[in-house]
C-alpha cells in the first residue's frame, strides 16, 4: 500500500523529521518547538495521501526510498512541490554522493 512505502523516518525540509506509522496514519512531526502528531488519510479520487486538506503525496510518485514530493491540495498538475521529505542518510542529507544508493543497479561511485 502507499502508506507502507511511506512509513518510517523522514528528514525535512527545515531540520524537522517525520516518522510515520501505517498501522495508524499517523505522522508525528519533531522540530525545534517539539513534537506534534497528526493523522495522514487516504483519497482514492486522487490515489493520493493527504495531510489534512492542504497537501498531499500521490501514490504513483511514492518509493519506499523517497524522495516524498508533497503538493498543495490544489495543485493537481504537480506544477510545484510544497515540501520534500528525504530519508535519513549519512550528513543527514542523504543525496552524498558517498552515501549508499537504494537505486536499482547503481555502481559505486569511484571519484
Amino acid at each position: 500500500s502507499a502508506v507502507a512505502k511511506l512509513e518510517g523516518k523522514w528528514d525535512g525540509n527545515r531540520g524537522e523529521t517525520y516518522e510515520v506509522a501505517a498501522r495508524d496514519w499517523s505522522c508525528l512531526k519533531v522540530d525545534a518547538s517539539g513534537s506534534r502528531k497528526y493523522h495522514l488519510s487516504w483519497n482514492a479520487q486522487r490515489s493520493a495521501i493527504f495531510w489534512g486538506e492542504r497537501f498531499c503525496v500521490y501514490a504513483a510518485d511514492l518509493t519506499s526510498a523517497g524522495p516524498a514530493k508533497w503538493y498543495r491540495a490544489e495543485d493537481r498538475a504537480k506544477a510545484n512541490c510544497a515540501f520534500t521529505w528525504r530519508r535519513p542518510g549519512p550528513g543527514g542529507s542523504g543525496s552524498s554522493p558517498s552515501a549508499p544508493s537504494m537505486s536499482r543497479g547503481a555502481a559505486p561511485r569511484s571519484s
